[in-house]
């Protein structure tokens, strides 16, 4: 959106980034049910959602500063956020070594 791209190019791309976020939220919910041992799933899910809360009071920050910036410097740093975020979270091998938990017969 920042590079002025059609409409009609970035309604698909925001629709396959909601399906990408979509295979991540069930991803990370089977990982830590079949990972993390029961009793301690609550402690889990409460550093994890204390986790996505924090980004919250940190967008509004960021909007705060941002405020004299113009759109489009606005939304390329955003963007570059979220790349440097991808990349550091594809850093930690453990991530991508998960694999989903099979049954015994």
């Amino acid at each position: 959106m920042a590079c002025t791209v059609p409409l009609p190019l970035v309604l698909p791309g925001t629709a396959l980034a909601g399906v990408g976020l979509d295979v991540a939220i069930v991803a990370w919910a089977t990982a830590s049910q079949q990972r993390v041992p029961q009793a301690e799933q609550g402690r889990m899910s409460a550093f994890n959602g204390v986790g996505e809360r924090f980004a919250i009071p940190m967008g509004y920050l960021i909007a705060a500063l941002a405020h004299s910036w113009s759109s489009r410097a606005v939304l390329l740093a955003c963007a570059g956020m979220i790349a440097a975020a991808t990349v550091l979270y594809l850093c930690v091998p453990d991530v991508y070594r998960i694999n989903r938990l099979t049954e015994q017969a």
